[in-house]
């Protein structure tokens, strides 16, 4: 007796599973298990981000800083509002204590936060540009 396949289109035996079926399901089993690890790397970092505390502080760290990307503004020379996000100068991971100081945080687009996070753009140098007042 045959059946016809919904994964493939074709036809096979009835008590045959298709091959593309088996590819199928190893496939869907990798993707559970990547999710699966993920999500049991949960840091203390990373359940802080999810706090109503750090969200109205990223709030008020963007609103001293007018919207705008402090590095771009200050050291460029130009606008930058797309793409903002509130940087720690200090790693959240490592310095956990400063996680809300102002000091620590600023303003930062999305490419001068890559280059931060990668030490192209110095902690010092971020550092100086918190304690300098952002004017029109």
């Amino acid at each position: 007796m045959l059946k016809a396949c919904p994964t493939c289109g074709g036809v096979h035996e009835y008590n045959t599973i298709c091959p593309k079926r088996i590819a199928y399901e190893k496939q869907r089993q990798a993707q559970y298990d990547r999710s699966k690890y993920k999500t049991d790397r949960t840091t203390k970092a990373d359940l802080f981000r999810n706090t109503k505390i750090w969200q109205c502080k990223r709030r008020e760290i963007q609103d001293r800083d007018l919207h705008l990307c402090r590095y771009c503004f200050l050291v460029r020379h130009k606008i930058t509002t797309d793409g903002l996000s509130v940087h720690h100068i200090l790693s959240l991971a490592q310095h956990y204590a400063k996680r809300l100081q102002d000091s620590n945080l600023i303003t930062l687009c999305r490419a001068c936060h890559e280059q931060a996070e990668k030490g192209l753009i110095p902690a010092d140098e971020l550092k100086r540009l918190t304690r300098i007042p952002m004017r029109f």
